[in-house]
C-alpha cells in the first residue's frame, strides 16, 4: 500500500502528486512511469489527472471480463429491427418507401444483425462501414443509409433500446453528386431515338412527363375516361391525378401547351389512342 497523503494532497486526484509544494508528477498505471507536469497551477494538473484517469480506465475497461460479458450480452441490433419494423409501419409510407425501408432493414440485419446494441454504439464501426461506400465512389448511397441508420439508432434511444446515438457523432458525408438535370437538348435527343424504337408507347409517355411533371408509376396509370378504380382520367377537358406517393390531388387542363416541345397535354392523349382497347 502506498504511505498515507499529506493533508494538504488529500483533494488531489488519483495518480497526481505534489512535490517540493507545487510541482507535480502524474503515475501512468498503464506502464507504471511517471509523467512530470511540472510547476503548473494547481487547478491544471488536477484537470489533466482527472481526464488521464478516464483515459486510462477505458483502456482498462477494455480487457475487464465484467465489461466484455456485459458488450456480449443483451439485446441485439435484430432484436430491435423487429421493434423498428412495426415503428415504421405506424408512419404511413407510401408502398415504395416502405419496401425500401425494409430492404434496408433486412440488408443492415444481415450485416450487423447478431451484434449487440452496447456493441454498435461504437461510433468507429458506423465510420468505417460508411467509409466503405465512399472508398467506392458510393457517395449517394453513403448519405442514404448514414440517414436511415441514424433514424434507426434516434428511435432506440427514444424506446430506451440505446444509450446514445453514434450517428449523430459522424462527419457529414462529402458530397459527390454525378448526376445532372437533363436538358431538352438531351431530352429531345432521347425522344428522336424513341421514335423509332417498335414500342410505340415509350415517346408518348415521355410527351407526357415532360408536359405534367408526373412520376412514373402516376404516369403509367393513366385512364382515357374515369372508372370504378381510376386515380387517374380525363374527363372534361381535364386530366384528374390523385398522386400514388403522396396523395395529392392534381388536375391540369387538357389544353394547356408547352411550347418547348410545341404540342398541346390533349394533342398527346389523342396520340395515346390506337386500334388496341385499352384503358
Amino acid at each position: 500500500m502506498t504511505r498515507p497523503r499529506k493533508d494538504s494532497n488529500r483533494d488531489l486526484p488519483a495518480n497526481l502528486y505534489d512535490r517540493n509544494g507545487g510541482y507535480f508528477i502524474y503515475l501512468n498505471r498503464l506502464n507504471g512511469q511517471t509523467v512530470t507536469l511540472g510547476r503548473v497551477p494547481r487547478k491544471d494538473a488536477v484537470r489533466q489527472a482527472i481526464e488521464a484517469n478516464a483515459w486510462i480506465e477505458g483502456e482498462l475497461a477494455k480487457n475487464d471480463v465484467l465489461a466484455i460479458v456485459k458488450n456480449s450480452t443483451g439485446s441485439t441490433l435484430a432484436d430491435w429491427l423487429k421493434k423498428y419494423a412495426a415503428l415504421l409501419e405506424r408512419r404511413g409510407m407510401a408502398k415504395t418507401t416502405a419496401r425500401q425501408a425494409d430492404w434496408k432493414r433486412r440488408a443492415l440485419e444481415a450485416q450487423f444483425g447478431k451484434k449487440t446494441m452496447a456493441e454498435l454504439e461504437e461510433p468507429r464501426i458506423w465510420a468505417d462501414w460508411l467509409d466503405g461506400f465512399i472508398d467506392e465512389g458510393k457517395t449517394g448511397a453513403a448519405t442514404n443509409w448514414k440517414s436511415y441508420v441514424q433514424d434507426v439508432w434516434r428511435e432506440a434511444c427514444a424506446q430506451g433500446w440505446a444509450k446514445t446515438n453514434p450517428i449523430l457523432v459522424l462527419r457529414r458525408v462529402p458530397s459527390g453528386t454525378k448526376r445532372a438535370r437533363l436538358t431538352l437538348d438531351g431530352f429531345n435527343a432521347i425522344y428522336q431515338e424513341a421514335l423509332t424504337v417498335t414500342d410505340r408507347w415509350l415517346p408518348r409517355v415521355m410527351e407526357l412527363a415532360i408536359l405534367t411533371a408526373q412520376r412514373r408509376e402516376d404516369l403509367a396509370a393513366f385512364d382515357f375516361r374515369r372508372r370504378a378504380d381510376s386515380k387517374h382520367w380525363v374527363e372534361k377537358d381535364t386530366l384528374y391525378i390523385t398522386q400514388q406517393k403522396t396523395g395529392a390531388k392534381i388536375a391540369i387542363p387538357t389544353g394547356l401547351r408547352l411550347d418547348a416541345i410545341d404540342t398541346t397535354l390533349a394533342q398527346i392523349i389523342s396520340r395515346c389512342r390506337d386500334l388496341i382497347v385499352t384503358p
